[in-house]
């Protein structure tokens, strides 16, 4: 049995129970047993609500897509990535030819949606608070306080990413791990670089982007802490980036 079929089967259970606790025919005690289970099994295999909609379970796919909004810094860049990466989407960009600048996004749909949602709200919020340290401090750096800005975001997303995959990690017990489901972090990531290489067989990991931060990107960096990351992204996963400072 492969791993995507072990949590295939697990959904497929707690979406009974979900049936169940939404059943006008059963009690009301009932009912709220059945949603007690479906919230104890989500937490413990670090899977969310939106898994359990079956349309938007579709397939592991891609996007091409020229964003300029994200193609105009380094520190824009690594931002994106960073987002992306939270969302188990990995990302390829063309760096030379007809397609330079382009992006393509490999993932579930409705994670690739969440991620290009969640990219425009950061970028269009820093790009205005850059506007309003421009404003307020004249002979400042508006571009470093920006970049300091993006690279501090990267960070934080970075550090909630690594939260959520080590809770998301399988929890050992004297019964074992029914069906042995792998960490939810480690099978999407793999489904992604698998696909990669079936659609892209000679694609290669560039060198870590070097952004260089001057003066202003400290303010930029302690504007970035005041940023809230709960976004609620198209009615899905609204629960999933839970940082907020």
């Amino acid at each position: 049995m492969t791993d995507q079929k072990k949590l295939d089967d697990l959904l497929r259970k707690i979406r009974g129970l979900k049936a169940k606790a939404e059943d006008d025919a059963v009690s009301e005690a009932e009912a709220a047993s059945y949603a007690a289970k479906v919230q104890e099994l989500l937490a413990k295999y670090g899977l969310e609500e939106a898994q359990l909609d079956v349309k938007d379970q579709e397939q592991m796919g891609h996007d091409e897509t020229l964003e300029k909004l994200w193609n105009a810094s380094s520190a824009r860049r690594v931002l994106v990535i960073a987002i992306c990466r939270l969302y188990f989407v990995y990302t390829i960009r063309y760096t030379r030819g007809s397609k330079t600048g382009t992006w393509i996004l490999i993932g579930r749909p409705h994670n690739i949606a969440m991620a290009k949602d969640t990219a425009d709200y950061l970028i269009k919020t820093v790009l205005r608070l850059g506007r309003e340290y421009k404003r307020s401090v004249p002979l400042g750096n508006d571009v470093d306080f920006k970049r300091g800005c993006f690279m501090r975001l990267a960070e934080r997303l970075e550090e909630l990413r690594k939260q959520q995959a080590q809770a998301s990690a399988p929890v050992y017990d004297a019964k074992g791990n029914p069906g042995n489901l792998p960490a939810l972090y480690k099978n999407e990531f793999q489904l992604s670089q698998t696909y990669m290489h079936q659609h892209w067989p000679g694609t290669r990991t560039g060198p870590a982007t070097r952004v260089k931060q001057g003066w202003d990107s400290l303010a930029g960096r302690k504007a970035a802490d005041g940023i809230s990351l709960n976004r609620q992204v198209g009615g899905g996963r609204s629960n999933h980036l839970l940082g907020r400072k």
